[in-house]
């Protein structure tokens, strides 16, 4: 079983870090990083580990520049080297903190080899900027020594360009320090993308499906690991569709570990046509044939559609389910409208409904102020007819005050419980309720008791209950439908 840090986990991870930063903790959980990188067996717990590490170098450089902390990292690369990218990600950054890798490395590893390469390819990103060596220079002299500036920047980039091309159309033999030796491939990771994007886009992107072969049968992991951000980069930066071929090599991939980490680099992108170009090419794979028959792929799908609904409405999320986005016009997409939401509706329900909720909540700033809203699951009430107990536990589970004589085990216990515990709290707390699973239902006793508490109460259902709001699992626009309620119930109130 694969357990998944997804976004919102991030999000909370990272506030955690910034408040613990604050009270003096930031070296430990540094520190805390570096050594659950070095013992976690789980890949993709352990690049979610690394990219918190990245994270934390850009926010704190100074403590990276700490040879002690210096050293801990050579040491777990030196252990995992199919992590050294991030390394190199880290000690880029500044020439500091590269110079003070390179001291501590020389001093401290036995392998002075492996120090050499990765020396090389941090000074390629540092000097990326640097076009002009003397054999560049002379051939320009020959050739062009009375053009512009321009023309002369011209030159370098189609024959760095030139160069990339004839490096990769051998996707099998191609070696890590061959690509990062070239300038072309360093401006591609560096400031200077978006010139190198652009050069690639006047070429009608000939380098993509080369990149992506690289990724299929290239044995060095590092080096696929590079050419995903750079496919990435190509994505987000010149709004190319080319999210189908991301997701097709996310699905027939055969490696967990490049799988993992294409994921986890989709999960960057915020475009919302992109983002529903995802939705379209990955809600197939959350369905149970596929939890059978491809789990990995199954955790992989749910992790990346939950990342979708966090950044899309429920109309732009449910559009993306029926509709598969133009690929010549993607903005239009934002548009389109359908009519039809069972297919949203059961996919948001796989990819937790009560989460998306949430994210909606969070996401409207005078709602979160006012609101704690607290999503219930009826799908394994047990028993259907006086689920007090299992209503209690979710409410806790999501924030509520423990009851201090103890939980409710009746419906009449949870309403006085609802109406004479909940009430004098800093946030105004709501209920909604809803089935996850598709054949499950709510019992007519348990409507019945509901009908009586009162208060700030919605529940997801087709069947009738007095005095509380409905809405249909079906409704179109479901999760607007339950903000509008609670602005309605609550702010307007």
């Amino acid at each position: 079983m694969y357990y998944i840090i997804n976004s919102q986990d991030q999000i909370i991870i990272m506030s955690l870090v910034e408040y613990l930063e604050t009270q003096g903790f930031i070296v430990k959980i540094i520190n805390r990083l570096i050594q659950l990188i070095a013992n976690e067996k789980d890949i993709h717990e352990s690049i979610v580990y690394a990219q918190m590490l990245v994270m934390a170098s850009s926010n704190y450089p100074k403590i990276f520049e700490n040879p002690s902390i210096i050293k801990k990292i050579i040491l777990l690369i030196e252990s995992k080297k199919e992590f050294y990218y991030f390394l190199i990600q880290i000690f880029s950054q500044t020439t500091t903190m590269y110079e003070r890798f390179k001291i501590v490395g020389y001093q401290s590893s036995k392998d002075k080899i492996f120090i050499d390469f990765l020396s090389l390819v941090i000074e390629n990103y540092i000097n990326n900027n640097t076009t002009d060596d003397l054999n560049s220079t002379e051939d320009l002299n020959s050739t062009t020594s009375n053009d512009t500036e321009n023309n002369r920047e011209d030159y370098f980039m189609e024959k760095q360009y030139v160069e990339f091309v004839s490096l990769i159309s051998e996707p099998e033999k191609l070696n890590l320090t061959s690509l990062m030796q070239n300038s072309f491939t360093i401006k591609l990771l560096s400031h200077s993308q978006e010139i190198a994007i652009a050069k690639i886009k006047q070429t009608n992107f000939e380098v993509i499906d080369k990149l992506i072969e690289i990724i299929q049968i290239n044995k060095d992991h590092t080096l696929r690991f590079i050419c995903i951000e750079i496919l990435i980069k190509i994505e987000t930066l010149s709004k190319q569709p080319i999210i189908d071929k991301l997701v097709n090599l996310t699905v027939n991939l055969k490696d967990s570990q490049i799988q993992w980490f294409l994921a986890a680099e989709l999960k960057q992108i915020t475009h919302k046509p992109q983002l529903q170009r995802l939705v379209f090419g990955l809600k197939d794979y959350v369905e149970e044939a596929v939890a059978q028959s491809d789990h990995n792929l199954y955790i992989i799908a749910h992790s990346v559609l939950w990342h979708c609904a966090n950044h899309l409405s429920y109309t732009e999320f449910s559009d993306a389910c029926c509709v598969q986005p133009s690929f010549t016009d993607l903005e239009a997409f934002e548009n389109i409208s359908i009519a039809n939401s069972s297919t949203p509706q059961l996919l948001l329900k796989k990819v937790e409904q009560s989460s998306v909720l949430q994210s909606a909540v969070s996401h409207n700033e005078e709602l979160d102020r006012a609101v704690q809203l607290i999503c219930i699951d009826g799908s394994e009430f047990n028993p259907l007819d006086n689920p007090a107990t299992d209503i209690y536990i979710q409410m806790v589970e999501q924030g509520c005050p423990e009851r201090q004589e103890g939980t409710p085990t009746t419906m009449p216990l949870l309403k006085a419980y609802w109406r004479l515990n909940l009430r004098n709290l800093e946030k105004r707390v709501a209920l909604v309720f809803y089935n996850s699973k598709i054949d499950r239902e709510f019992s007519e006793p348990f409507l019945t008791a509901l009908s009586a508490f009162g208060g700030t109460i919605a529940i997801i259902t087709d069947r009738p209950c007095d005095n509380v709001k409905r809405i249909s699992p079906n409704h179109p626009n479901l999760i607007d439908a339950v903000l509008k309620w609670l602005n309605r119930s609550i702010l307007e109130a």
